[in-house]
C-alpha cells in the first residue's frame, strides 16, 4: 500500500486518491448488494431491492443512521478517505466468492486484504479457514483449499519475514516500551476497553448478535459466528484483565467486516418485510416510492455537501496559507517543525513535499524508532509550550543543532524575535514562518 501511494504521489496526481477512493466506496456498496441478494433471492424482487437500496442508502448515511461502515473502538472500514483499512473491502469481496462457492477467488481476495494492512492478516487467516471447512463439509474440492492455502501463504509468508527482518525487537524492555506507547499513549480509543467501551458498543454488539441469530439458518452463520467470536471474548477478557500487547493487536477489529454484513443481513430481513406488504397492497407502492426517493435524494445531497463542506473547510483553514507559503518556498534541506497534535498540520509533508520534525498522526513501526517519535512529539509539544518562555531561544538553539530543524510554523512568536539569529520569513492574521539560526553540530 506504501509503495502505490508513494509512485502516485511521485508520478501521478494526488486526485487519484479520491478515484481510488470511490471507487472503494463502490465496490463496498455493490458487494454487499450481492451479498443480500445471494442471503434471499427475494432481494431481486423489484419492490423488496427498491426498499433495500433505500434502507440501504440511509444506513450508510452518517448524518441519518449514523453509518454503518464503522466497527467497534472507533475502527473502521472506508472512513473519509484512501487508506490502507479500505483494502478491507475484499474481505466483503471474498466472502461473496465464498457464497458462490468460488474458493479460490475468496482466497484471492483474503490475501489481497492481508498484504495490504497487516492488521487483516489475522482476520482472512480465519475466515479462509472458515471458508475451507465449509468447502469440504460440501464437498468440495480438498486441491481446491489446499491452493488456496498455498496462495494466501506465498504471499503474506513473505511479508511477514520482511516485517520480521525490518521491525525486529531491540531488546525486550524497548519493545514493550514501543507498545506502551502506540497502545496505552497513541490510540487508547481503538485498543484500551475502558476507553472504547460505552453506549455504542453495546449497540453494535446487539446488532451483530441479532443478525447472527437471523443468519442461523444460513450458509453466513458460521462466518459471522467466527468473526463475532473473538469480540465477545476478548472485550470483557481485557477489561479485567489488561494487556498492552493484546490489546495493540485489537482482536475486536474483525467488527469492521461483521457489522456492515450485519446491517446488510437485518436491512434484507427488513426490505423482505416490507416488500411483502407492498406486494400484498397492505402499503401503498407509490407512497413507497416517494418515500425511497426521498430518503436515497436526501442521503446523497447530505453525502455531497458533507464532502464539499471538508474539501472547503480543508482548502479554506486558517492553516492552509502558511502551507501554501511553505509549498511555494521549499528547498532541499529544509526541516519544519510543526504543531504535532494540530489535525491540518498532519498532511503537511504531502501537501508541502517537506520533511518535518513529528507529527502525532504519523509514527512509525520499530521498538527504538516509536521511542524516538513519541521523545520528539513531547519536544515538539514543549517549543508551543514555551514559546513564550525567556529560556526559548537556548531550546531553539538545541532543537536546531541536535534535530537539524531549520524552519517552525509559530503561533504566538513574541519572545522569539527577541532570539540571536531567528528571522520571519512569513506571517498571516494566524502562523508565523520563522527561519531558526544555523547550528554547528
Amino acid at each position: 500500500f506504501s509503495a502505490l501511494v508513494e509512485a502516485i504521489y511521485r508520478y501521478a496526481d494526488p486526485a487519484v486518491f479520491y478515484v481510488l477512493f470511490a471507487l472503494s466506496v463502490g465496490i463496498y456498496g455493490v458487494i454487499l448488494v450481492k451479498i443480500a441478494r445471494k442471503i434471499d433471492p427475494r432481494q431481486m424482487e423489484p419492490a423488496t431491492g427498491a426498499i433495500f437500496i433505500g434502507l440501504f442508502f440511509a444506513a450508510n448515511c452518517h448524518y441519518l443512521l449514523g453509518g454503518m461502515d464503522g466497527g467497534i473502538a472507533g475502527q473502521y472500514l472506508l472512513g473519509d478517505y484512501f487508506q490502507p483499512c479500505v483494502m478491507g473491502i475484499m474481505l466483503l469481496v471474498g466472502i461473496y466468492f465464498f457464497l458462490e462457492d468460488r474458493l479460490i477467488w475468496a482466497a484471492v481476495s483474503m490475501t489481497a486484504a492481508a498484504v495490504s494492512h497487516p492488521f487483516y492478516v489475522p482476520v482472512s487467516l480465519l475466515l479462509l479457514v472458515v471458508f475451507s471447512i465449509e468447502s469440504l463439509r460440501r464437498r468440495g474440492s480438498l486441491k481446491a483449499v489446499i491452493f488456496s492455502f498455498a496462495i494466501f501463504a506465498a504471499s503474506v509468508v513473505p511479508l511477514g519475514m520482511r516485517y520480521k527482518a525490518a521491525f525486529p525487537p531491540t531488546s525486550s524492555g524497548l519493545w514493550q516500551q514501543s507498545i506502551y506507547i502506540l497502545s496505552v499513549l497513541r490510540i487508547p480509543h481503538h485498543t484500551q476497553v475502558a476507553v472504547f467501551f460505552n453506549h455504542q458498543t453495546i449497540i453494535k454488539l446487539a446488532v451483530m448478535t441479532a443478525a447472527l441469530w437471523w443468519a442461523r439458518k444460513t450458509r453466513l452463520v458460521w462466518v459471522m459466528a467466527a468473526l463475532l467470536a473473538p469480540i465477545v471474548f476478548f472485550i470483557p477478557y481485557l477489561y479485567f484483565f489488561p494487556d498492552v500487547n493484546l490489546s495493540y493487536t485489537s482482536p475486536w477489529r474483525t467488527s469492521v467486516i461483521l457489522f456492515p454484513l450485519s446491517m446488510t443481513f437485518l436491512l434484507t430481513r427488513l426490505s423482505i418485510w416490507l416488500g411483502d406488504k407492498v406486494n400484498g397492497k397492505a402499503i401503498s407502492p407509490e407512497k413507497v416510492k416517494m418515500a425511497l426517493t426521498g430518503l436515497i435524494s436526501l442521503a446523497v445531497v447530505l453525502g455531497i455537501t458533507d464532502h464539499v463542506m471538508r474539501y472547503l473547510a480543508y482548502h479554506h483553514s486558517p492553516e492552509s496559507p502558511v502551507i501554501e507559503y511553505a509549498k511555494d518556498h521549499a528547498e532541499k534541506g529544509v526541516t519544519y517543525l510543526v504543531p504535532p497534535k494540530k489535525h491540518r498540520f498532519q498532511s503537511f509533508r504531502l501537501d508541502t513535499g517537506l520533511p518535518v520534525f513529528a507529527t502525532w498522526k504519523t509514527h512509525p513501526f520499530k521498538d527504538t524508532e516509536v521511542i524516538e517519535w513519541y521523545a520528539r512529539t513531547q519536544k515538539a509539544d514543549e517549543f508551543y509550550r514555551k514559546i513564550n518562555d525567556p529560556d526559548i531561544c537556548r531550546f531553539i538553539a538545541e532543537l536546531a543543532r541536535d534535530y537539524g530543524i531549520t524552519h517552525a510554523v509559530a503561533v504566538e512568536p513574541q519572545m522569539i524575535d527577541k532570539c540571536q539569529g531567528i528571522k520571519s520569513l512569513y506571517s498571516d492574521t494566524v502562523y508565523r514562518v520563522v527561519q531558526f539560526p544555523e547550528q554547528n553540530k
